[in-house]
Protein backbone atom coordinates (compact mmCIF):
# COMPACT_ATOMS: atom_id res chain seq x y z
CA UNK A 1 0.00 0.00 0.00
CA UNK A 2 1.22 3.45 -0.89
CA UNK A 3 1.92 5.97 1.84
CA UNK A 4 -0.54 8.90 1.45
CA UNK A 5 2.04 11.34 2.84
CA UNK A 6 4.66 10.39 0.28
CA UNK A 7 5.13 12.88 -2.55
CA UNK A 8 4.39 11.64 -6.01
CA UNK A 9 6.73 12.71 -8.80
CA UNK A 10 4.18 12.24 -11.56
CA UNK A 11 0.71 13.72 -11.64
CA UNK A 12 -1.77 11.40 -13.26
CA UNK A 13 -5.33 12.04 -14.25
CA UNK A 14 -7.92 10.40 -12.03
CA UNK A 15 -9.86 9.39 -15.13
CA UNK A 16 -8.07 6.65 -17.14
CA UNK A 17 -9.96 7.67 -20.31
CA UNK A 18 -8.27 11.09 -20.43
CA UNK A 19 -4.87 10.97 -22.18
CA UNK A 20 -1.90 12.28 -20.20
CA UNK A 21 -0.84 14.86 -22.76
CA UNK A 22 -4.25 16.21 -23.78
CA UNK A 23 -3.09 19.81 -23.23
CA UNK A 24 -0.41 19.99 -25.99
CA UNK A 25 -2.76 21.36 -28.73
CA UNK A 26 -3.65 24.25 -26.42
CA UNK A 27 0.03 25.01 -25.94
CA UNK A 28 0.55 24.81 -29.70
CA UNK A 29 -2.30 27.30 -30.25
CA UNK A 30 -0.78 29.77 -27.81
CA UNK A 31 2.69 29.42 -29.35
CA UNK A 32 1.34 29.71 -32.91
CA UNK A 33 -0.28 33.08 -32.14
CA UNK A 34 2.87 35.28 -32.18
CA UNK A 35 4.26 33.47 -35.23
CA UNK A 36 1.02 34.05 -37.16
CA UNK A 37 0.95 37.70 -36.05
CA UNK A 38 4.49 38.33 -37.29
CA UNK A 39 3.75 36.64 -40.64
CA UNK A 40 0.59 38.72 -41.03
CA UNK A 41 2.45 41.97 -40.33
CA UNK A 42 5.29 41.03 -42.68
CA UNK A 43 2.79 40.24 -45.46
CA UNK A 44 1.64 43.86 -45.40
CA UNK A 45 5.24 44.97 -45.98
CA UNK A 46 4.79 48.20 -44.00
CA UNK A 47 1.87 49.31 -46.14
CA UNK A 48 3.24 48.16 -49.50
CA UNK A 49 2.24 44.48 -49.50
CA UNK A 50 -0.97 42.78 -50.47
CA UNK A 51 -1.62 41.20 -47.06
CA UNK A 52 -2.17 37.73 -48.51
CA UNK A 53 -0.71 35.98 -45.46
CA UNK A 54 -2.93 38.09 -43.23
CA UNK A 55 -5.98 36.98 -45.21
CA UNK A 56 -4.78 33.38 -45.21
CA UNK A 57 -3.99 33.20 -41.49
CA UNK A 58 -6.86 35.37 -40.24
CA UNK A 59 -9.66 34.99 -42.81
CA UNK A 60 -12.39 36.38 -40.56
CA UNK A 61 -10.51 39.58 -39.71
CA UNK A 62 -12.30 41.66 -42.34
CA UNK A 63 -15.83 40.40 -41.51
CA UNK A 64 -15.21 40.94 -37.78
CA UNK A 65 -13.93 44.44 -38.52
CA UNK A 66 -17.08 45.24 -40.50
CA UNK A 67 -19.32 43.71 -37.85
CA UNK A 68 -17.70 45.63 -34.98
CA UNK A 69 -16.97 48.78 -37.01
CA UNK A 70 -13.57 48.98 -35.41
CA UNK A 71 -10.21 48.05 -36.90
CA UNK A 72 -8.36 47.94 -33.59
CA UNK A 73 -10.88 45.83 -31.68
CA UNK A 74 -11.18 43.39 -34.58
CA UNK A 75 -7.40 43.14 -34.85
CA UNK A 76 -6.98 42.41 -31.16
CA UNK A 77 -9.75 39.83 -31.16
CA UNK A 78 -8.50 38.02 -34.24
CA UNK A 79 -4.74 38.28 -33.73
CA UNK A 80 -4.74 37.32 -30.07
CA UNK A 81 -7.79 35.11 -29.95
CA UNK A 82 -8.06 33.00 -33.07
CA UNK A 83 -5.19 30.53 -32.71
CA UNK A 84 -5.53 30.47 -28.93
CA UNK A 85 -9.19 29.52 -29.37
CA UNK A 86 -8.22 26.89 -31.93
CA UNK A 87 -5.77 25.51 -29.37
CA UNK A 88 -8.38 25.35 -26.61
CA UNK A 89 -10.87 23.61 -28.90
CA UNK A 90 -8.22 21.10 -29.99
CA UNK A 91 -7.09 20.48 -26.40
CA UNK A 92 -10.65 19.73 -25.35
CA UNK A 93 -11.03 17.45 -28.36
CA UNK A 94 -7.80 15.64 -27.49
CA UNK A 95 -9.10 15.14 -24.00
CA UNK A 96 -12.17 13.40 -25.44
CA UNK A 97 -10.16 11.40 -28.04
CA UNK A 98 -11.70 13.38 -30.93
CA UNK A 99 -8.59 15.25 -32.07
CA UNK A 100 -8.47 14.04 -35.67
CA UNK A 101 -12.14 14.81 -36.33
CA UNK A 102 -11.83 18.24 -34.71
CA UNK A 103 -8.68 19.09 -36.68
CA UNK A 104 -10.53 18.18 -39.88
CA UNK A 105 -13.49 20.37 -38.94
CA UNK A 106 -11.28 23.34 -37.95
CA UNK A 107 -9.16 23.11 -41.09
CA UNK A 108 -12.31 22.88 -43.24
CA UNK A 109 -13.81 25.87 -41.41
CA UNK A 110 -10.61 27.88 -41.85
CA UNK A 111 -10.33 27.09 -45.58
CA UNK A 112 -14.01 27.85 -46.16
CA UNK A 113 -13.64 31.13 -44.25
CA UNK A 114 -10.66 32.06 -46.42
CA UNK A 115 -12.44 31.23 -49.66
CA UNK A 116 -15.66 33.00 -48.65
CA UNK A 117 -14.14 35.98 -46.80
CA UNK A 118 -15.06 38.53 -49.48
CA UNK A 119 -18.62 37.25 -49.82
CA UNK A 120 -19.07 37.28 -46.04
CA UNK A 121 -17.71 40.84 -45.90
CA UNK A 122 -20.03 41.97 -48.74
CA UNK A 123 -23.00 40.37 -47.02
CA UNK A 124 -22.20 42.14 -43.76
CA UNK A 125 -21.77 45.47 -45.53
CA UNK A 126 -25.16 45.11 -47.21
CA UNK A 127 -26.84 44.12 -43.94
CA UNK A 128 -25.16 46.82 -41.83
CA UNK A 129 -25.86 49.46 -44.45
Amino acid sequence: MRNPYEASTKIKSSDPDIPERWWWPGLFGVLATPVAMVLAVISHAFGHGDGFADDLLFPLHRPVRILLRSENVAAYIMYFGQFALYGVVLALAARRHRLLVTVSVLVSFHIASFLLRDRIADLLISVRG
